[in-house]
């Protein structure tokens, strides 16, 4: 759908913009505030949104274990599921991503292992508790947090052999370090 010259005056159209905006408001606000007033005058509600980004996880956990996507689309389709399982904040969409992660480590370019890592990690000061170890451990997910830096430590580390960004891999092997000590998962 083309978001600049067609409103959105139906569901269906509020959902396919909703999803294509990555199920986000900010991202709706910023990119088509016309389309965005028209979708907030459809009041939808709060729990259809929560019904479409769970959609939007599916079709993404579709897409990364799709034999025909490009190895170079995963950290980036990881990256959007992890906005989504962000925003959801249940066990359910987590052990999607958990399956998701360890679909991709074998399979990433070099030059994506540390996106993925710092995906993992969290890119905000670990004070915010931003990050897949974090979320898996306040959903009282131990083993997948502890599961989690370590393959965010292998990444990292693959990354860093193959001389990729050395400071951007110590700054990420320090804050996984720092997770681990801090969650007591060490």
């Amino acid at each position: 759908m083309d978001f600049t010259k067609k409103a959105i005056d139906s569901i269906g159209q509020a959902k396919e913009y909703f999803k294509e905006m990555g199920c986000s408001h900010f991202h709706m606000s910023r990119e088509y505030p016309e389309r965005y007033d028209e979708y907030i005058n459809l009041n939808i509600l709060k729990s259809v949104e929560i019904e479409w980004s769970n959609e939007s996880v599916n079709e993404l956990f579709e897409k990364i274990h799709d034999p025909n996507t490009k190895k170079t689309d995963l950290w980036w389709l990881h990256s959007r599921l992890e906005d989504l399982v962000q925003f959801l904040k249940t066990v359910e969409v987590l052990q999607k991503i958990f399956k998701a992660t360890e679909f991709i480590i074998g399979q990433l370019p070099n030059k994506d292992k540390l996106l993925v890592a710092e995906t993992i990690n969290g890119r905000s000061e670990i004070g915010f508790r931003s990050g897949l170890i974090f979320l898996a451990y306040d959903l009282k997910e131990k083993i997948i947090a502890r599961r989690l830096a370590v393959i965010s430590t292998d990444l990292i580390n693959s990354a860093k052999e193959r001389n990729i960004d050395q400071g951007r891999c110590d700054r990420a092997m320090s804050t996984c370090n720092k997770i681990k000590k801090k969650l007591g998962l060490s």
